[in-house]
């Protein structure tokens, strides 16, 4: 009976041994072994977050630890506690880990191959850190993995192939890095096969080389194209047309030559378009009208020419558009003012000539930048111009208007910066212009503006910049406010303005030379000398016509005058 007695208890001992609590306590431990081991690798936790990793508390009730049902850790989250150390290979041992996530913290030395046993990664987010060396090969074994983020580091090397054997991959950060390639950029025919991939960013690298037709193979979900700030040369491919569902793409800042494809047309659901800092040629397509959910277009800094086209006046949701900086010609399209969500136009550094036209000058949601200087335009500067109430910068410089300055400028409430200059505008700077309290900077040089600088500038206290110099303009400088901060070439070139507080212009006649206590106002002298002229010729006419009347005839008895005797 006692060798029966003995093998039932070492049968319930060998049960034990093998329940699922047994074995994920077991786990359990071996999960708090992999932590506090990676705790080691930790040299500053300035928040004292990691305080809780000890023995003496379970390791699911650790901050930032989350575990699943069978109590094995699944989740780490140390997004942004301000950690220093190393990525621990230890961090490997955690078989039933999903997320992991320290981004933004500080984290450096190379990227450990944990992959080898974390078969149910599907998070994997390192961003922001300090991590240098080459993107782990090893990757690839983390085949459950569908968002990796390395982005914002100090990593080196190309870009594994081995990545695109990450079928379910769905998201890839890689920007902000010094990742280098070859002249095919092969990664991208390689992450063919990942054809769940929604989100590809690889903007600010070092990538070289020519960019394939076979970019129209990318996932057909790819709704984020980001390659921007590389050094990619060669034409952008028309098969860029088959990602039908993208809706961002960023070429800004590489050496892409050719024209604009026309085959962006098929991509309806784009929204923002960034193809500006490149060398690219030709007109822009008119097809572009057909993109109904763009809301930017930045073309600028390229060697585009022909006319701006007026299908991009049917572009309802256009809220930024920049062609600067290109050799477009002819007349700014009047199509232009049916984009009325546009809160920033820049056609500057152009070859655009004729008239500002009034529909596109009384754009009313214009925010940020109204831009149209260092072209050709004429004519005046439409009154509409004050429709633009919430517009911070208006720059019409350098072209050929005229006229006076518009009145219904200082309806623009919150403008902070008016360029003006180098054009022909005439007449007077107004005393309304002191109703702009937000402005922090005016230049109206190289005009032929007259009359006096208003006093009521002084008291535009947001003021830091202003330019009246090459004008007509006479008569004394405030002495108050910016005033007192400005120098001589803020004035030059208008022989009638005076104001000896600004060293090396004239002193102003004081009070004695003529000056009635104030300003010094020729106008006021000149009207003062004729009244005193006239009284006197008034004056000696009177005087005349009593002389003949009394002495002028000889025949005439004078008469005689007695004075009462005291």
């Amino acid at each position: 009976m006692k060798i029966i007695s003995l093998a039932v208890h070492f049968l319930l001992f060998y049960l034990q041994l093998c329940s699922p609590a047994h074995t994920s306590n077991n786990g359990s431990s071996n999960d708090e072994k992999a932590l506090l081991a990676f705790k080691g690798s930790i040299t500053s936790d300035p928040y004292n977050l990691l305080s809780s990793w000890n023995a003496n508390t379970n390791v699911c009730s650790w901050t930032g630890i989350s575990c699943n049902k069978l109590m094995r850790v699944s989740q780490i989250d140390l997004y942004s506690m301000g950690l220093v150390g190393y990525v621990s290979l230890f961090l490997g041992n955690l078989s039933f880990l999903e997320v992991l996530d320290m981004s933004n913290n500080s984290f450096h030395g190379v990227v450990p191959e944990l992959c080898q046993k974390l078969g149910n990664l599907q998070k994997l987010s390192l961003m922001g850190n300090q991590l240098s060396g080459p993107i782990s090969t090893s990757l690839a074994n983390c085949s459950k993995l569908e968002f990796l983020d390395l982005g914002y580091n100090n990593l080196t090397g190309t870009v594994p192939l081995q990545l695109g054997k990450l079928s379910s991959l769905r998201r890839l950060y890689l920007d902000h890095n010094n990742l280098t390639s070859s002249r095919t950029l092969p990664f991208l025919a390689a992450l063919i096969n990942c054809s769940s991939l929604k989100l590809l960013y690889l903007s600010y690298n070092h990538l070289a080389g020519v960019l394939s037709p076979s970019i129209g193979k990318l996932s057909t979900n790819l709704s984020i194209l980001a390659l921007g700030y590389n050094h990619i040369r060669g034409s952008i491919p028309q098969e860029i047309g088959n990602l039908t569902k993208l809706t961002y793409v960023n070429f800004s800042s590489n050496a892409l030559i050719g024209p604009i494809p026309s085959t962006l047309e098929r991509l309806k659901m784009l929204e923002r378009l960034y193809l500006d800092h490149n060398n690219l040629q030709g007109p822009i397509p008119s097809e572009i009208g057909a993109l109904k959910r763009l809301g930017l277009l930045s073309l600028s800094f390229n060697l585009l020419t022909g006319q701006i086209p007026q299908t991009i006046g049917n572009l309802p949701q256009l809220r930024y558009l920049q062609l600067d900086n290109n050799r477009f010609y002819g007349r700014i399209p009047v199509d232009l003012g049916r984009c009325w969500r546009l809160e920033l136009l820049d056609l500057s550094h152009n070859n655009l000539t004729g008239n500002i036209p009034g529909e596109v000058a009384g754009l009313k949601n214009l925010q940020f930048y109204f831009n149209l200087s260092w072209n050709s335009l004429q004519g005046s500067l439409p009154p509409g111009i004050g429709s633009m109430m919430m517009v911070q910068g208006i720059d019409v410089s350098k072209n050929q208007l005229s006229g006076v300055i518009p009145g219904s400028i200082v309806n623009c409430n919150n403008l902070q910066y008016l360029n003006l200059s180098h054009n022909s505008f005439e007449g007077h700077i107004t005393d309304s212009v002191s109703m702009l309290k937000n402005l922090d900077a005016l230049d109206v040089s190289y005009n032929k503006l007259n009359g006096t600088i208003p006093d009521s500038l002084q008291d535009l206290t947001a003021l830091s910049f202003l330019n009246v110099s090459c004008n007509l303009l006479k008569g004394k400088i405030p002495k108050a406010g910016l005033f007192t901060k400005l120098t001589a070439s803020s004035f030059r070139g208008n022989p009638g303005l005076c104001g000896q507080w600004i060293p090396s212009l004239p002193a102003c006649p004081s009070a004695s030379a003529g000056s009635t206590g104030g300003p010094w106002n020729f106008h006021k002298l000149f009207k003062y000398i004729s009244s005193v002229i006239s009284f006197l010729v008034i004056y000696y006419f009177y005087v005349s016509l009593l002389y003949k009347y009394f002495f002028g005839k000889g025949n005439v008895e004078q008469p005689s005058i007695e004075f009462p005797h005291p």
